[in-house]
């Protein structure tokens, strides 16, 4: 399954698949799982994880899984993230970077 999240202004701001996702349509959450892989297109992120939720709410995606994430120039690794839907804006908790 795959799944794009427009942002104002924008086609598509993200863009993930994954072997399963789940639609929880009375809160609006969408769950990923199995080889997440999500594409943030206004800076080119690739975040990779086990699991992913989408909350429409509030328009932000949550893990408490690992996560390997990909910019032009650097490349994030840690446990549990919270980031919104361009991923532009990314918190990553027990994090590692490496800088290229």
């Amino acid at each position: 399954p795959s799944s794009s999240r427009a942002r104002e202004g924008l086609v598509h701001a993200s863009t993930a698949v994954s072997k399963t996702a789940t639609v929880r349509g009375e809160t609006n959450r969408i769950t990923l799982e199995e080889d997440v892989v999500n594409i943030g297109h206004e800076e080119k992120t690739t975040l990779r994880t086990s699991r992913l939720e989408y909350s429409e709410q509030d328009r932000r995606f949550r893990t408490d899984r690992r996560v390997d994430i990909e910019r032009p120039g650097g490349r994030l690794r840690g446990r549990g993230m919270e980031g919104d839907a361009a991923l532009t804006e990314i918190t990553i908790y027990k994090q590692e970077t490496v800088v290229r």
